[in-house]
């Protein structure tokens, strides 16, 4: 639609005759139609760069979308080195006469020696006969309906975690002793001398500690949770020192042997003392 700034305005000629009032009107009637259209173009670039935004969003989306088809479908595929001489895809030709050979893979043999051994010759502590009361499929009663035993199986399982700690009172005994001219008093087998914790606790503490790579919070966590004995990494800490104190004539013996022996094999697994190697 064309405004009043597309009709033809008059020459140089024609602008000196007009008086002073009319250029100025001409002028004002000029700067009103510019600025309209300015602000019509303002719109219309407005519009398309919206349009352009929302296309450009839509291109991006579905490139991402076709990106991620493209890396699934590379990634779900199975992968296989191939040999050197079927590296670009292609196999060796067959002679007449030969067999191709097929890609079937070799059957690994069962190495020996290998799962869980049988039970047959465990001897068991206690037998459950479990009842048939009912059809485990229909629910039908079948408690009048006489049935035969069957052959069963050998379970073996770990007693269940005790509800209590096994508590025990040691009372010693006292005697003069002719020879050393004073009193003596019988020692206990079943703790350390001062300790109110046996040795069974101690000596599974150690073996958590040392053989499992457990730590102190771990090994009283096991304790209190499936043994309900209460101790603190502190206790735990003073007996571990304890019993490395008692082990170090055996440590110094295994010690000599080691330099004595033959050979010697080093093991760089390392070993993490107060979170450091």
């Amino acid at each position: 639609m064309k405004g009043k700034a597309d009709k033809p305005g008059p020459d140089q000629a024609g602008l000196e005759k007009l008086p002073k009032a009319k250029l100025i009107a001409m002028i004002l009637e000029q700067r009103e139609d510019t600025r309209i259209r300015l602000e019509e173009k303002d719109k219309q670039i407005t519009e398309l760069s919206e349009q352009l935004a929302k296309l450009q969003g839509e291109i991006d989306k579905e490139k991402a979308g076709q990106k991620i088809k493209d890396i699934n479908k590379h990634v779900n595929q199975p992968t296989s080195k191939k040999p050197e001489w079927d590296k670009d895809g292609n196999p060796m030709p067959t002679t007449k006469g030969q067999k191709k050979k097929t890609n079937k893979k070799k059957k690994r043999k069962k190495r020996t020696g290998c799962g869980n051994l049988g039970k047959s010759g465990l001897t068991p502590d206690e037998t459950y006969f479990i009842p048939l009361a009912s059809c485990p499929c229909c629910g039908n009663d079948l408690g009048s309906r006489k049935g035969k035993a069957d052959s069963g199986r050998t379970v073996e399982d770990i007693p269940p975690p005790a509800e209590k700690t096994r508590v025990f009172k040691e009372v010693t005994e006292s005697k003069w002793c002719d020879q050393c001219k004073k009193m003596v008093s019988s020692t206990s087998e079943k703790a350390l001398p001062g300790s109110d914790i046996g040795l069974n606790a101690m000596i599974e503490m150690a073996y958590l500690w040392v053989m499992c790579a457990l730590s102190f919070p771990k090994i009283r966590d096991l304790f209190i949770n499936f043994k309900t004995l209460r101790l603190s990494t502190a206790g735990i800490s003073r007996i571990m020192i304890r019993l490395s104190g008692l082990l170090q004539p055996v440590y110094e013996e295994i010690l000599n042997d080691v330099k004595q022996g033959a050979k010697i094999w080093a093991d760089e697994t390392g070993w993490r003392v107060k979170g450091k190697l």
